[in-house]
């Protein structure tokens, strides 16, 4: 798993230094944005290991604060206030039940059940479906550089995934001690 996880930044190395253009400011805003995100894992992780709530009112809370603070921050900055048509009520209404709520309870649910370096791994992945995104709605086709990063990702996450898979348990015995994290 951890050779997985070391191929991926690997990987994730390779992308971010090819036809993106890497700059000091640009680092230096991701390893902010990493170190909140590592912080929002573990915390998420904590709260869903206890299982003393279910992952639906983990979500649900934690939506609800999040959202409370970027519209009190939005309605504080944001001059003149934007315009609410019944098209963009619906597309928020979509971004934030199914774009949103559903895949936050899908990842409560995986920081509970899976090992911190498989959960990791997985998060991970978004530099990949990023990628994909970007070049099938916005046409920004990766070079060389960019498919080769994307393709070390991948590889370490099918390596993380696939130890990780040998190294589980038999199905029906605790997993306390085989995925200790």
């Amino acid at each position: 798993v951890v050779l997985g996880g070391i191929v991926l930044v690997i990987g994730a190395a390779v992308y971010l230094n090819g036809d993106l253009g890497f700059t000091a400011v640009g680092t230096a805003a991701a390893m902010v944005a990493l170190a909140g995100n590592s912080a929002a894992t573990l915390l998420g992780r904590a709260v869903n290991r206890g299982h003393e709530h279910p992952s639906v009112v983990v979500t649900a809370m934690s939506m609800a604060v999040g959202a409370a603070t970027l519209a009190g921050v939005a309605l504080g900055t944001e001059r003149p206030w934007p315009r609410l048509t019944w098209g963009v009520a619906r597309v928020i209404a979509w971004m934030a039940l199914v774009n949103t709520a559903v895949a936050f309870t899908l990842w409560s649910w995986v920081l509970r059940h899976l090992a911190a370096v498989e959960a990791s791994v997985i998060n991970n992945l978004m530099l990949a479906e990023i990628a994909l995104l970007g070049w099938l709605f916005l046409g920004e086709r990766p070079g060389l550089v960019d498919a080769l990063g994307i393709g070390i990702v991948l590889s370490g996450t099918a390596m993380a995934q696939l130890t990780s898979a040998r190294q589980a348990p038999p199905s029906g015995t605790s997993t306390a001690g085989a995925r200790a994290s």
